[in-house]
């Protein structure tokens, strides 16, 4: 670097030659110029605008034009193709060796325009053959501007630098994992500074509970942004043999800008001791987080893997409720209508009947012509379906496309012959995800669990797998992959196996008594939220034995349908004898007068979407009555709450752990409530709506109660875990399957 007079001909070279900007819109390219020009005046470099002197800052998408594979669009001014032709100089033709930005964040541009020519199609490579990855977004803007820099750095020029400023989805989400591979294999070295800040996946608090804004928040802006961001460097030395070395910090609170800073005054090997080492594989979907899994639970199966198919989704409406209701007669009647054919699809528009609300890909009229070809009712039928956990609606469900946005036929089938689901997700969305499996015999719906639901049926209909649909032959046999087959080919279970079997649910419910153990959730609970739900599987026969029958004990607390002895029906046992009594404030009677929720436990949105609200808790002390009860089991929480369903009616203790119970995301009391509201319910709630309430407390309480059966089951489990991916004649299998 030139020093005095000379630093303001370097910085003037370095503008107008050696560090090129691409910006798309109008205004902060113009003020882009104005700041570097003022820049290079107050140095003493002012740029001669009388030759045509100009900062390398041009109005370009940075995203297109970097291949000579066909010219991009007209553009309306021959300015603006001059810009275009100049930002193509530097694209196609300058030895770039750094790339530098802060990318937009958006994932509401649908796929990349015809001008990206699949631009991050290689991030999608074996996603779902190899990676069993069938939902995925990656055509958000930031991942586009990082396959840009990752094409320029490691396929054109074979060396350089990389460092953005980016959501930090891409880290571990199983979406990312071929971007994330290809960034190992491509690199020698990648810093990565996790920012968090995060409003979904860490609530925008830190891990002790402080406030953690968003790194682009200031004193005018305090919301900054709702995602949370890293910052990411990655360095290419050469063209030979990569497996980067990976380096992982995180910054909390609201400081963390700060703090950042301060880092870079430190001594060289005080920075590099600021950072933990990373070690991504194939086992860990090469995570760039830090000990997101121990070693033993990356040796378990993924729930995933013990299934036939891996391809079961939840059934999806999308027609604004028009198919689902919380009582049958007005469903029934609602469809009644829509399945007449004397009333035209104009006056049902007109009337709100049925799905008649024009939307992406659905054309009411086309779509109801079809049911009625196919027989209307008779196409059809009304059953339960679960919407989210314990919440259980009325819906007509028909195959007939495209009344549902997604029917699911082979999860219908498997549902109508009474099949049980344990259902799961992927991967989750927030951190306080609590449970993240359910057990169902209704119809599951997509969002059953927050985000995408995944329901894997206990058994299977033979003639549902091949096609038939009829249910009407074939025995049902095990829902299980070739590799969970051969586990139990190897404890001399084959018997399990046979067609009609009743055993052969075993490993399913074997995995719900792992999953609602307390303790497999908190060992495991960064890789939990990561990664489909792995279990270990017992080595001894007769442990499994043990662990399914508690994991079937859970399976019907979870049935709301499923009347359980000592919870909801019979002698109730004592410690639930005082749970969520319906009471009244003065000790009076309740009425049905007193039944109507008003307390605003949920209301609805400009878009008819229901919102969660305030509601009206009161937290107290147990009575000496109710703490006697308590005393007879575990504690359910040091607090309780009356929960209350307008000023004068509430249910009278409700144990903390019992009203923060949480499953797949949702806490089902407080959801349940929601839907419930008598703006949004049109009335007020029936008896036997406040009983079902009690009764799903009370349902959730036993399984609190069952913690320390359900821990000492998982260490048992975890103990004697077979090894499911250590042997190779297993290894073979799970090839296959």
């Amino acid at each position: 670097m030139a020093e005095g007079a000379g630093i303001a001909a370097e910085l003037k070279a370095a503008a107008v030659r050696r560090v090129a900007g691409f910006e798309i819109m109008p205004a902060p390219f113009v003020v882009a110029h104005w700041q570097i020009g003022n820049l290079l005046r107050q140095a003493g470099a002012p740029l001669d605008g009388a030759t045509g002197e100009r900062a390398a800052v041009y109005l370009t998408n940075a995203l297109t034009g970097w291949q000579s594979d066909g010219p991009d669009p007209h553009l309306p001014f021959p300015e603006m193709e001059t810009e275009r032709d100049l930002a193509a100089e530097v694209k196609r033709s300058q030895p770039i060796l750094v790339v530098l930005g802060n990318p937009p964040y958006s994932a509401f541009d649908g796929t990349s325009p015809a001008q990206e020519g699949g631009l991050v199609d290689p991030y999608k490579e074996g996603l779902r053959n190899i990676w069993k990855v069938r939902k995925y977004n990656l055509d958000d803007l930031y991942v586009r501007f990082l396959r840009i820099a990752e094409r320029r750095i490691a396929e054109t020029t074979g060396r350089g630098i990389v460092c953005y400023i980016t959501n930090f989805s891409y880290l571990a989400y199983r979406s990312f994992v071929v971007m994330r591979q290809r960034f190992v294999l491509s690199f020698d070295n990648i810093w990565i500074d996790s920012m968090n800040g995060d409003s979904r996946q860490t609530g925008k608090v830190t891990p002790d509970g402080r406030p953690d804004p968003s790194v682009f928040s200031t004193p005018s802006n305090p919301e900054g942004i709702q995602v949370g961001t890293a910052i990411t460097l990655m360095v290419r030395r050469d063209n030979g043999p990569k497996a980067a070395s990976i380096r992982f910090r995180h910054f909390w609170g609201a400081s963390k800008r700060t703090d950042l800073v301060a880092t870079l005054e430190l001594e060289p090997h005080a920075f590099e001791a600021t950072y933990e080492v990373t070690q991504p594989t194939a086992d860990n979907r090469f995570t760039l987080l830090p000990n997101v899994a121990t070693e033993a639970y990356r040796h378990w199966p993924s729930l995933v893997e013990l299934s036939e198919r891996d391809d079961w989704s939840g059934v999806v409406e999308k027609r604004k409720g028009a198919l689902i209701a919380h009582d049958l007669p007005p469903l029934q009647q609602r469809m009644a209508e829509y399945c007449d054919p004397g009333i035209t699809i104009a006056q049902l528009t007109a009337q709100r009947i049925g799905p008649v609300e024009q939307a992406a890909r659905f054309d009411p009229a086309v779509a109801r012509a079809n049911l009625l070809r196919e027989g209307g009712l008779s196409a059809g039928r009304f059953v339960t379906i679960a919407l989210h956990p314990f919440d259980h609606r009325w819906c007509f469900h028909t195959n007939v496309r495209p009344i549902w946005n997604e029917p699911r036929p082979r999860v219908e089938a498997e549902q109508r012959a009474g099949n049980t689901f344990i259902a799961t997700r992927a991967q989750a969305r927030k951190a306080d995800e609590g449970f993240p499996v359910f057990a169902t015999r209704a119809l599951p719906g997509d969002h059953l669990l927050d985000p995408n639901t995944h329901p894997f049926p206990v058994v299977l209909h033979r003639d549902v797998i091949e096609g038939g649909m009829a249910l009407d032959g074939g025995l049902p046999h095990p829902n299980l992959s070739a590799a969970a087959k051969y586990y139990l080919r190897r404890l001399g279970l084959e018997a399990w196996l046979e067609p009609g079997n009743a055993d052969a649910a075993a490993v399913w419910w074997h995995a719900l008594a792992i999953t609602y153990s307390p303790e497999w959730l908190e060992e495991n609970q960064e890789a939990v939220l990561q990664d489909w739900p792995h279990v270990p599987l017992p080595a001894d026969p007769e442990l499994l034995r043990k662990s399914a029958t508690l994991g079937k004990q859970v399976a019907d607390l979870l049935d709301p349908d499923t009347a359980m002895i000592g919870v909801t029906v019979g002698d109730i046992e004592p410690p639930l004898r005082t749970v969520a009594v319906l009471s009244k404030e003065g000790g009076n009677s309740v009425s049905g007068e007193d039944l109507a929720l008003t307390v605003r436990w949920g209301a609805l949105d400009a878009k008819r979407k229901v919102m969660p609200g305030p509601g009206k808790l009161r937290q107290r002390e147990y009575s000496e009555v109710e703490q006697a009860c308590l005393d007879q089991a575990l504690s359910l929480g040091e607090r309780t709450f009356d929960v209350y369903l307008n000023d004068d009616a509430y249910w009278r203790n409700v144990p903390g752990d019992v009203w923060e119970f949480t499953v797949g995301g949702f806490q089902p009391l407080k959801k349940w409530l929601s839907y419930r509201e008598r703006t949004i319910l049109g009335r007020p709630l029936s008896i036997t709506e406040t009983g079902y309430f009690r009764d799903t407390a009370r349902r959730l309480a036993k399984i609190r109660m069952l913690a320390a059966e359900l821990d000492t089951n998982y260490r048992a489990c975890a103990e004697t875990a077979y090894a499911w991916r250590s042997q190779p004649a297993l290894n073979r299998e799970r090839a296959a399957f």
